[in-house]
């Protein structure tokens, strides 16, 4: 099985790079909103525009990087899983007659 999710193995680090670094940005966004925050309760208002500028752009900046992170995540299980689909049908296809059938009957008469 670890043949299948290492076969495109510089998908899975760039996924679970970007995974990690959209997990990070949240955190951060977590402080800038409690400086936003802080901002408004101390009433300075030139730091609550740049703030909430500084807010506006981060998140916009951490929305593009959660939709890259998702479509990377998307192309490797993609790819992951036809190349899984192929490797079963090839394995099936290739079996001669008698084989399938044999193993198959066998099956059947121990149930």
């Amino acid at each position: 099985m670890t043949s299948y999710l290492f076969k495109h193995k510089y998908k899975l680090c760039a996924a679970i790079f970007m995974i990690s670094l959209a997990s990070l940005l949240d955190i951060y966004l977590a402080f800038i909103f409690k400086s936003l925050i802080y901002s408004v309760i101390s009433q300075a208002e030139k730091q609550f525009i740049s703030v909430a500028l500084i807010a506006l752009s981060f998140i916009i900046v951490s929305s593009f990087i959660k939709l890259l992170s998702h479509l990377l995540q998307a192309s490797y299980l993609r790819k992951t899983m036809l190349f899984f689909k192929e490797s079963v049908f090839q394995h099936i296809l290739y079996k001669s007659h008698t084989q399938f059938t044999s193993s198959h009957s066998q099956n059947t008469f121990q149930s």
